[in-house]
């Protein structure tokens, strides 16, 4: 987790054409993360309710394959969603309320950190959409990865009504700051 999100900051950096429109790199939260997996469908797995060794890597296939998109993606394009490497989630666990959520988060602080999606050392089970993992953010573990995910960090203004006058002077050298919107 750590050091998935010094990448992601690297990546952040790297990437001005995103970070310069208001954009970021992040992990998705633990909700994201399921929407994407779930891609629609609301059964135990992106596909269905069944599992074999033809549909992703999991422990019966035992190691890590390098290469994206071996098996066939869910219904929104979304490759390996389902074992091969289980993935990091920005969000610190918390227990489901039994009211629907739009978008929820979890809470701000916590010990361990949420992955999903189970690994090529899972088991069947430990790879349901619904399925959630634990550990501390510090470890490196070899079947634990993670997705990138764009997040708007800059909002739109919403409310333009003026509460000070709009004036600048004309004809300032090209480049002058004239104002901003706060």
């Amino acid at each position: 987790y750590n050091h998935a999100n010094i990448f992601l900051d690297l990546m952040s950096a790297l990437n001005f054409d995103y970070s310069k429109n208001g954009w970021k790199f992040v992990l998705p939260t633990e909700s994201q993360w399921e929407f994407a997996c779930r891609a629609g469908s609301s059964s135990a797995y992106s596909w269905g309710d069944s599992i074999d060794v033809g549909n992703a890597n999991y422990d019966q296939n035992n190691k890590p394959h390098t290469a994206v998109g071996l098996y066939e993606p869910n219904h929104w394009g979304f490759h390996d969603i389902h074992g091969n490497v289980a993935e990091f989630e920005t969000d610190w666990p918390s227990s489901y309320s039994g009211s629907p959520k739009m978008d929820p988060t979890g809470p701000q602080s916590g010990t361990r950190r949420m992955f999903r999606g189970g690994s090529w050392r899972s088991t069947k089970e430990q790879l349901r959409s619904a399925d959630r993992m634990l550990v501390l953010p510090q470890y490196t573990l070899n079947y634990v990865g993670f997705r990138l995910a764009l997040k708007k960090i800059t909002e739109s203004p919403r409310d333009l009504n003026s509460t000070s006058v709009l004036a600048f002077h004309e004809n300032q050298p090209v480049g002058t700051v004239i104002g901003e919107f706060n």
